[in-house]
């Protein structure tokens, strides 16, 4: 059997067609396994069926779906720091006068507001930085696929 470079090039390029789309499925499935198996992930998030999960996949879209477990995943840790926050700095404490206790819940409130911004600084930058893998992922994908066309 003789193979021409004609058909060896077609052949490596459905091949390199299928392996980046392959690639692509993976990055998405990997991204949306890391966000899943966090420590902090939200536990009704994890203990969801199947059903559940296919009902909010069909009513939110993928990247809704994503979207929204990640905001509920950023609510859970602000209720959560705001939480220690209450009780390392006392504001529960029935000896503070109100006036104290306004000017700890102020505080507190800047902190845990302070915070939600760094979450949402580090959610913004991880997502570019998965989007920035995916392009190069892409180019140089085709730059394969461009030189194996030119055999």
């Amino acid at each position: 059997m003789k193979i021409d470079s004609k058909t060896l090039g077609s052949v490596l390029s459905e091949a390199a067609k299928y392996t980046r789309k392959l690639s692509a499925n993976s990055d998405e499935f990997k991204s949306l396994l890391n966000s899943q198996s966090e420590p902090n992930a939200d536990a009704s998030l994890n203990q969801m069926s199947v059903e559940d999960f296919k009902a909010a996949l069909k009513k939110y879209g993928a990247f809704g779906f994503v979207a929204k477990m990640s905001e509920d995943i950023i609510g859970e840790k602000l209720a959560k720091k705001r939480a220690e926050l209450e009780e390392s700095m006392g504001l529960n404490d029935e000896s503070k006068s109100a006036e104290e206790r306004l000017e700890l819940k102020a505080t507190i409130d800047d902190l845990v507001r302070d915070y939600e911004k760094e979450l949402r600084a580090s959610l913004k930058q991880n997502a570019i930085l998965q989007k920035q893998q995916q392009l190069e992922a892409n180019k140089s994908s085709h730059g394969l696929e461009m030189a194996l066309a030119e055999l």
